[in-house]
């Protein structure tokens, strides 16, 4: 297999991997919250449930949203094809610039990958509707700053 296609595929695994551990976290703190309203509900603490109650029911609709959001782009993640180059940015590529590599699919957190630098892009970011269909050596500005893409895998 192709040395591109590799760092590829390890990136594609480290991404999905990073979005199973939030969504797991994100799981974990909803289950905290209803875990707190319940034990306090059933106390009977009525100066906490009537000043809380509807507080903590927000927080935990929040908190569905927000695992929802994040299933979302785990499945998308999974989708992606690692093992076909691309000559042009689109979802699924590795974009290579100067400092780092921004994999296009799921908005994602820094994160490493044998010592570079991978930020995870997604579709509806503005940047993405810059970097489409471009290719090696184009470029694109982001505020100040002009962005060259070095490679695109």
């Amino acid at each position: 297999m192709d040395k591109n296609i590799e760092f590829k595929k390890k990136v594609v695994e480290v991404a999905t991997q990073k979005k199973a551990e939030l969504l797991d976290t994100i799981i974990k703190r909803e289950k905290e919250e209803i875990d707190q309203a319940s034990k306090m509900s059933e106390a009977g603490n009525e100066n906490w449930r009537e000043s809380r109650e509807e507080e903590v029911i927000e927080r935990a609709d929040m908190i569905a949203h927000r695992a929802e959001d994040v299933e979302k782009d785990l499945q998308t993640l999974k989708t992606i094809i690692v093992d076909t180059p691309h000559e042009q940015v689109q979802f699924g590529s590795l974009v290579l610039t100067s400092d780092q590599y921004w994999l296009i699919g799921a908005s994602l957190q820094a994160f490493q990958v044998d010592d570079n630098k991978v930020i995870g892009v997604s579709m509806e970011a503005p940047v993405f509707q810059q970097l489409k269909g471009k290719t090696k050596g184009d470029t694109i500005q982001l505020g100040e700053q002009t962005v060259t893409i070095d490679g695109v895998i």
